[in-house]
């Protein structure tokens, strides 16, 4: 079962803090975790992306949207979208600075709480 967003361990989220500058990305879990939706949602990393999601576990996340956020640590720019799992399943992103980072989150939060 993955864990909640707000029992997320964001101290090395990828393993791949000895390769770049993640503090960016390692202040914005710290910010998610403190959320009011951080008890309700789940989060997990898969590859360079930390997704957000109501699913429980892996068999159940393609029936559930969820929130993509990845960091470049060479351009300190967070790329952050809504992914709707149906069968096109691409998530459609936005390249967005550290201090735009919560507030992209918080409304495709919004729009995940909506949907399911």
């Amino acid at each position: 079962m993955w864990p909640l967003l707000s029992e997320f361990d964001e101290s090395d989220p990828y393993g791949l803090i000895s390769i770049g500058d993640w503090s960016p990305m390692i202040r914005v879990l710290r910010t998610l975790k403190g959320k009011p939706y951080a008890q309700t949602l789940r989060a997990f990393t898969s590859v360079d992306a930390f997704i957000i999601t109501p699913a429980e576990e892996y068999p159940d996340h393609k029936q559930h949207d969820g929130v993509v956020v990845k960091y470049h640590p060479p351009r300190c720019l967070f790329a952050i979208g809504y992914a709707c799992w149906d069968p096109r399943g691409k998530a459609t992103s936005k390249l967005v600075e550290e201090r735009h980072a919560v507030q992209r989150i918080d409304a495709l939060v919004q729009r995940l709480l909506i949907a399911e």
